[in-house]
């Protein structure tokens, strides 16, 4: 694997990598595709719960992308950057969606046990601090609470 030095400080690819690899059995014994079945997931996670995103952590931007690219736009804000840092990658050095999607489930498990609930900030790959900020996302939380703009 050719991922970044930064999408290891947010999840250890070994550990994506066996998550990945459980989803896919799971998904074969009922006859389902993985990448398919997580990007609905996750999709109608943040379209139902939008202020859900921060969950994946810098990640998100990752997720996003892998979202849009397969139907479920969610906006056009985009911290490339990030998502190009924080995407996990295969032995040829591209993206490898359904291992990002595996390591943005594993980044929520330890968010939800590590973080505040709803915390936005997190260490940047140059060792500063990451505000985590989507306005399209934003947008959607204050909509769904009735905030009319």
């Amino acid at each position: 694997m050719q991922t970044s030095a930064y999408a290891h400080t947010l999840v250890d690819p070994e550990e994506a990598a066996a998550r990945l690899e459980h989803y896919r059995e799971r998904c074969a014994a009922r006859g389902v595709d993985f990448l398919a079945t997580a990007v609905q997931q996750e999709y109608s996670r943040v379209i139902g719960e939008p202020a859900a995103y921060p969950a994946f952590g810098p990640l998100w931007w990752a997720v996003k992308r892998i979202l849009r690219a397969h139907g479920r736009d969610l906006g056009t804000c985009d911290d490339g950057p990030m998502a190009e840092a924080a995407a996990l990658r295969g032995a040829d050095g591209a993206i490898d969606e359904a291992l990002t999607m595996a390591a943005a489930d594993v980044f929520r498990d330890h968010y939800y046990a590590d973080y505040l609930e709803g915390s936005r900030d997190f260490d940047a790959p140059d060792g500063d601090s990451y505000r985590l900020v989507d306005p399209d996302m934003e947008r959607r939380i204050r909509a769904a609470v009735g905030f009319v703009e």
